[in-house]
């Protein structure tokens, strides 16, 4: 198993007018997150800065980028997100940020992001060398480079030490222990709560190729921080398809698996992937029509825009109601995004190109 060498040097570089700190463990994981271009990833990193009180220049310079972009209409964000990057520049207490919020205090910004705005200005106290300016990063270079920078590794995750993990860890421990992880998303998860009922919030899901996910959420006692709450460990990568549960030709069987995935919180970007053939591959099928419905439920929760195209294949091809029905909920919730997306095949290719290494 190979994982991530942070290039500092390279990373640091692209913030033009940051000093000489360098983004490390939990923290390059929110810069992932932010340069993803999706409400819900920038609004979890965005609030994820805000609770840690997070100070570093090169973190909160990106921060004020992507909402001085947003609010120019080149990302398409929510309005929560925007209010969520408003108040993460407040918490860093720098002056550096002042212009940017007085402006978006009297834009014509929505009403919610202007009031947050003013309310993140009054934060800042520490004093600043200079302000920051739009444009002085660029988000789509900082994201090739966080990719670029993944095909440099080092051997630090395996087995022995994955499972090393436990329950209650926090982000940075996990990270100490086992790396920085191939990938990182943002999930959602429901519980039930007495008097209010069932309440959804997101956490952050991290995968170790062929090792295994780590589910996360945020406590604020006792450790203020984001602790392992699930884990799911591989077996090891089989080129035989056929004897993933998620193809079987059973629907009873391939929607108690997908129940289970999302009931731990344990579901790998294989399944999500095999999810998507499958809706592909059967969306005629009335058969599976409840299957594909909650196979929709289980793409929600990879918070990953990959699945944008399978979704409208969905509704556009389903002689079912409530599949339709069920996809376009789905593509609401995931809204958009530029990943790559999944076609229809990929999963066979990529277990293919598994077998020959």
């Amino acid at each position: 198993m190979r994982k991530l060498l942070i290039a500092l040097v390279g990373i640091t570089a692209l913030w033009l007018s940051s000093p000489t700190l360098a983004l490390e463990g939990e923290e390059l994981l929110y810069a992932e997150l932010l340069t993803k271009n999706n409400s819900v990833h920038i609004k979890a990193a965005a609030q994820s800065i805000y609770n840690k009180k997070i100070k570093n220049e090169e973190l909160t310079d990106l921060v004020a980028e992507v909402l001085l972009q947003s609010l120019a209409g080149r990302l398409a964000l929510t309005e929560d997100a925007q209010a969520w990057l408003a108040k993460a520049l407040g918490a860093s207490n720098n002056l550096r940020y002042k212009n940017i919020l007085v402006a978006i205090d009297n834009s014509d910004a929505s009403s919610k992001v202007r009031k947050y705005a003013s309310k993140a200005e009054d934060k800042l106290i520490n004093a600043s060398n200079e302000p920051y300016t739009k444009g002085s990063l660029d988000i789509e270079e900082l994201s090739r480079e966080i990719l670029k920078n993944k095909s440099t590794y080092v051997t630090v995750a395996t087995k022995d030490n994955f499972r090393k993990v436990s329950k209650g860890d926090t982000i940075n421990d996990v990270i100490a222990e086992i790396g920085l992880p191939d990938d990182v998303n943002i999930i959602y998860a429901t519980r039930k709560q007495r008097w209010i009922g069932r309440i959804s919030y997101s956490m952050i899901k991290i995968e170790y190729e062929n090792l295994g996910v780590l589910s996360f959420e945020y406590f604020n006692e006792p450790v203020d921080n984001w602790t392992v709450v699930n884990i799911g460990i591989l077996t090891e990568f089989s080129s035989e398809l056929d004897h993933h549960p998620m193809l079987n030709s059973s629907s009873k069987e391939v929607t108690s698996y997908i129940r289970s995935l999302m009931n731990q919180n344990t579901a790998t970007k294989l399944d999500f992937d095999i999810a998507a053939e499958r809706l592909y591959r059967d969306v005629k099928d009335e058969r599976y029509t409840d299957t594909l419905s909650w196979a929709c439920k289980l793409l929600v929760t990879s918070g990953n825009s990959r699945y944008i195209a399978v979704l409208k294949n969905t509704i556009k091809k389903s002689p079912t109601r409530k599949l339709r029905r069920y996809a376009e909920g789905a593509l609401d919730k995931l809204g958009e995004g530029n990943d790559k997306q999944y076609s229809p095949g990929d999963v066979y290719s990529q277990s293919n190109e598994k077998v020959e290494d």
